[in-house]
């Protein structure tokens, strides 16, 4: 059973239609018979935003699961380019929200989207650290943050996780023709095509849902995929009691209250606005972009 939902986030249910006005479409990465995929949808439509919403259920790659989730996220920046989308939300399927920081942490991304219009790369609304301090990483692939003009928006380097971002259209149009080669989309990105404009807002907004891609079994300790076993079990507790601290403190920077998550988003469960619907959703049409409606 999913936690009652708190005062704050029954306040911003009602205000929901603000959310993002720069964001012109949702793009989200789901395969065929998804687990996880309406309780996304249920949550963007508590958000009032399901009109932007578009998405294509993909069959599993045989290729595996890394293949898939890369052309996946290749094959959705297309098809935003095709609707004529400008800045887009991009999901995987099992992403969920957590609702205690929503409102702040819209409101940054908003006012850095606001600003900047189409000059940045990725706003990442999820994302992990190398946060390894052994033998594991050399210093020069640590996760490195560094303060910019807009308020709890921080630049980032040596990230992972691709499950919750916001992408420019000149970033989609610059790369739709990446081709997979046996790196996952977000180990390209992060090595390969890092120009000074990637960027997190914090509090972390979104989170993974316990899953796994393309699974053989799964019990309650892991998941057996068509790759070694996996398990994704993110929560607010550990990552804004043990992760967020750490490798914000290791780059010197102190950040404001008002950049720090509330005491009710401590939780030690994946977090839900609430109950997911049983049935499986109903596939968008996507809005067809301006030229084709002039043709």
């Amino acid at each position: 059973m999913a936690r009652p939902r708190s005062a704050d986030e029954r306040e911003w249910i009602g205000t929901a239609p603000h959310f993002l006005p720069s964001v012109t479409c949702i793009q989200i990465v789901a395969l065929e018979n998804s687990k996880t995929l309406p309780t996304l949808l249920h949550e963007l439509d508590l958000m009032g935003m399901m009109h932007l919403v578009s998405y294509t259920l993909r069959p599993p790659d045989p290729d595996g699961k890394e293949a898939g989730c890369f052309r996946g996220h290749v094959d959705e920046w297309k098809a935003a380019l095709d609707r004529g989308c400008g800045t887009t939300l991009m999901l995987e399927e099992d992403a969920v929200f957590d609702g205690p920081v929503l409102q702040q942490s819209m409101k940054h991304s908003e006012a850095f989207l606001a600003a900047r219009g189409s000059d940045f790369d990725i706003l990442l609304l999820g994302w992990e650290s190398n946060l390894f301090t052994g033998g594991h990483l050399k210093p020069s692939q640590r996760t490195k943050l560094a303060k910019t003009a807009s308020q709890c928006i921080y630049e980032v380097h040596c990230w992972f996780e691709t499950h919750a971002y916001i992408i420019s259209q000149p970033m989609m149009r610059k790369y739709s023709t990446l081709v997979y080669n046996g790196t996952a989309i977000d180990a390209l990105l992060e090595a390969s095509y890092d120009r000074d404009r990637f960027y997190v807002v914090r509090p972390k907004l979104a989170f993974q849902s316990l899953h796994s891609s393309q699974a053989v079994s799964q019990s309650a300790q892991a998941a057996q995929t068509d790759g070694k076993a996996e398990q994704i079990n993110e929560t607010p507790l550990t990552f804004y009691r043990d992760e967020e601290p750490k490798v914000f403190a290791r780059n010197n920077i102190t950040s404001p209250p008002e950049c720090l998550p509330p005491a009710d988003a401590y939780t030690g469960a994946p977090p839900l606005l609430e109950p997911p619907p049983h049935e499986f959703p109903v596939v968008p049409k996507p809005s067809p972009s301006p030229e084709a409606v002039a043709r």
